[in-house]
Order: C-alpha cells, then sequence, then structure tokens
C-alpha cells in the first residue's frame, strides 16, 4: 500500500531560506542514508505564495503505517518544531 506521510512547517519569511536549507538536507540524508528500504520519496515543497511554508513529504510502500505515524516523521516534525509552527498528517493512496 502507498502512504504520503507529510510534515509541514510554517515559519516567518526571514527563516524560510534557513528551513528551505535544513528541510532539503534532511531529504538528501534520509534518501542517501538506505536505512529505510520502504521509503520510495522525500521531497520538499514550497507554498506558491507563502515564503514560510514547507512541507516535507515521505512516500511509502508499506502494508501498514502505525499511528500516529513513522518514527522518521515524528523524528522531523520534533526538529521542525524549533523553527516555528508544524503539522504531521498521514494519507493513504485510494486505489482507482
Amino acid at each position: 500500500m502507498k502512504w504520503l506521510e507529510s510534515i509541514y512547517v510554517q515559519v516567518n519569511t526571514g527563516q524560510h531560506r534557513d528551513v528551505r536549507h535544513h528541510l532539503k538536507d534532511l531529504a538528501r540524508q534520509i534518501m542517501t542514508s538506505g536505512q529505510y528500504p520502504d521509503l520510495y520519496s522525500a521531497e520538499v515543497f514550497g507554498h506558491a505564495s507563502l515564503k514560510g511554508d514547507h512541507i516535507l513529504t515521505l512516500t511509502w510502500y508499506r502494508q501498514n503505517m502505525s499511528w500516529p505515524g513513522s518514527a522518521l516523521g515524528l523524528q522531523i516534525k520534533e526538529i521542525m518544531q524549533h523553527y516555528g509552527l508544524t503539522d504531521h498528517t498521514i494519507w493513504y493512496a485510494v486505489p482507482l
């Protein structure tokens, strides 16, 4: 089953470059570490009009996703809470 885990962070516009840089570094480290064989991708998105809003998404292929999320996702949320407001959500793919 395909799962999408998102970690949202909202910061003031003066911090947006630092946050974006940190998220990109985290995503690169995660994907190159080889520690998460069921992780398909880690990507960073910036809001189209709000410079301080970012999301790091983790796309997983696994049977189940435990609540409240993966240990990795929860760890990233904890790290990002030092920058500003965060949210952490889990989505599953609906078969067509």
